[in-house]
This record gives structure tokens, C-alpha cells and sequence, in this order.
């Protein structure tokens, strides 16, 4: 991308710019990979390595990699504070701030924080799940269930909601699940039958902003826009909204300013290396 893209999306004029990363990186396994910000870094999680770059509003510099107990870690969030969780199934979770390793508990398997960093979830495929609740550095956990998902493929949390993304089982459509923070169901996204303009394939991350919610699909390679009420905005193409050709689109978060924080691998045009690819969207 040599500039900045734009697509029309309802009323929304979307606009998204890559960020350039001064040291690429290269992807072996395109489907565990993450982007996130903590403060003016810029973490990113490709085949268990975890780097931290600054990030003077435009592009990304590398500045270090952090160490970690294990090369297995797939699933990150962050904290308000600046701390990073990292989490994979039969792994330690671990908290990291400033490079430093805060805790490690045995027990959960991925893991989504809250933004407060007070408390998350614990999940695998399963309906039944476990939330997290930490205390400094000690853990606890509740079980808990969301009895409308038959299979969980992804979760993701905002201020004020929780993201639950798998197949319903009234009907088995893969569908995004609204809950408030304790657990109510809210609304649903999706569940349509394959074909319709609102249909998923595998949700990977759900993002919340002042106009609604905004999903990745990875499978069917698209960003889908809903209104607050959950009413369906529109949807737009990979190749239209980040000019890419075929890419698994992966993580997205909000950043300080309300813009959308989205990475993903892609091929290279020369077919040499899949690579993590960042950029930057507003406009919703």
C-alpha cells in the first residue's frame, strides 16, 4: 500500500494507512499472530516472539524482543496500565510489563483480558469457560458458561461488553454474541445463513467504538461494520479497505484515539514469505 485507502461502508467513509515497520517480520504460522499498544509501544506476537516497538504515530520502529518461558504463546491482550497478558493452551499464563515478567499461573488456557486488567476469561472450544480474577499478582478463578455458543472460535472484550464468536446452537451459524459484563446476553451479530450480506465464516476479534462494533473474518476475508442496536452496517473486502490480496486478518484493538489498531500476515508479492503486516483504521 502506497497511501492511504478508502471505502464507503453505510454512511461511513472508512479510512485505512499502513504502518510501516522498519524491520519486517516473517510469519510461519499465519493464524497465531497479534498486534496491540500499550502507552506509545507497539507490541506484536508472531510464532511465540514477542517484540515491542515505538511508535511515533506513523510507522513502527523495533526496539527489542521480550523474553519469554515459552515460543508457543498465541493469544495476547492488554491493560490500561500497560501490561501485556500472553496465553496457549497447555502453557503458563503470564503477565509482562516494561519487559519484565510479572506472574505465571498454571491452569488457564487462552486468555482475554478486560481492559481494566482486574479480570478475563479463560477458554478452549467448549461453551463452558472460566473468568480470571486477579488480585495484584494472585489469580482466582469462577466457572462460568455461555450456553447460546456450541463451539467458541474467538473472544474479545471492551468496556462494556464481552464478544463471544462461534456457532449458535439454534442453529449452528457461526454468530457473534453480545454480553454485558456479567454475562447477559445483549445481541447477536451474524448467525445468517452463508450467502447473506451479514453471514461469517471465523470471527478472529471484535472491536467496540462510539458507532458500534467492528469484526474481522478471517476465513471469508472481511471487515464487518453493526450499529450499536446490533443493526448491520455493511461489510468490505480485504483487497478494498487494505489493498491486500489474501491475508488472515488476525487481531484489532482500539487505540488512545479511538482508531482501530488491526495487523495481519500476508503474502509477499514475490511469494518469498508470508509477513505481519500493520495498519491503521478510522472513520468509525
Amino acid at each position: 500500500m502506497d497511501g492511504p485507502l478508502s471505502c464507503t461502508v453505510g454512511s461511513y467513509n472508512v479510512t485505512v494507512q499502513q504502518l510501516p515497520i522498519d524491520e519486517s517480520i516473517v510469519v510461519r504460522n499465519i493464524f497465531d499472530t497479534g498486534v496491540s499498544m500499550a502507552g506509545d509501544k507497539v507490541y506484536t506476537l508472531t510464532d511465540g516472539v514477542l517484540r515491542r516497538h515505538a511508535f511515533d504515530g506513523s510507522a513502527l520502529a523495533f526496539e527489542d524482543e521480550i523474553a519469554l518461558d515459552s515460543e508457543e504463546y498465541s493469544t495476547m491482550s492488554v491493560a490500561q496500565n500497560g501490561t501485556l497478558y500472553l496465553s496457549e493452551f497447555m502453557e503458563s499464563f503470564v503477565a509482562v510489563r516494561d519487559g519484565a515478567t510479572l506472574f505465571s499461573h498454571d491452569g488457564p488456557d487462552y486468555v482475554i483480558m478486560h481492559p481494566s486488567g482486574d479480570w478475563g476469561i479463560s477458554y478452549f472450544t467448549g461453551s463452558e469457560v472460566e473468568k480470571i480474577i486477579l488480585n495484584g499478582t494472585e489469580m482466582q478463578t469462577e466457572p462460568w458458561a455461555f450456553p447460546e455458543v456450541d463451539m467458541i472460535s474467538s473472544i474479545s472484550i471492551s468496556e462494556d461488553h464481552i464478544f463471544v464468536a462461534g456457532g449458535a446452537v439454534e442453529n449452528n451459524e457461526h454468530t457473534i454474541f453480545v454480553y454485558d459484563l456479567s454475562g447477559v446476553l445483549q445481541t447477536k451479530l451474524g448467525g445468517t445463513e452463508f450467502g447473506e450480506d451479514d453471514s461469517l465464516g471465523s470471527v478472529t476479534a471484535v472491536v467496540e467504538t462510539a458507532n458500534g462494533y467492528m469484526a474481522l473474518d478471517g476465513n471469508m476475508r472481511t471487515v464487518l461494520f453493526w450499529a450499536p442496536d446490533g443493526t448491520f452496517i455493511g461489510s468490505a473486502e480485504d483487497s478494498d479497505l487494505f489493498g491486500t490480496s489474501y491475508p488472515w486478518m488476525s487481531s484489532a484493538s482500539v487505540m488512545a484515539d479511538g482508531s482501530i489498531l488491526i495487523g495481519m500476515p500476508e503474502e509477499r508479492p514475490d511469494e518469498s514469505a508470508d509477513e505481519f503486516i500493520v495498519y491503521r483504521l478510522t472513520g468509525f
